[in-house]
């Protein structure tokens, strides 16, 4: 099962293979990570959402991706 599916799977309350993991970050810790202005992104959601996904490449060379 891939993370995509474990979620799809788990937010309907149905089994998964194993527990999955969203790590809580607020966008305006996220922007002053990336010296985005937290208007910005609160306003375009494109920004929003390249912020949010940011911080995690920003932070230790995390990613969600293999």
């Amino acid at each position: 099962m891939n993370p995509k599916g474990r979620v799809l799977t788990a937010v309907p309350g149905k089994s998964t293979d194993r527990v999955s993991v969203h790590p809580a970050v607020d966008i305006c810790y996220a922007s002053k990570l990336q010296g985005i202005n937290i208007g910005l992104a609160f306003c375009k959601p494109e920004i929003h959402a390249k912020v949010l996904e940011g911080v995690f490449v920003t932070v230790r060379g995390f990613s969600f991706y293999p």
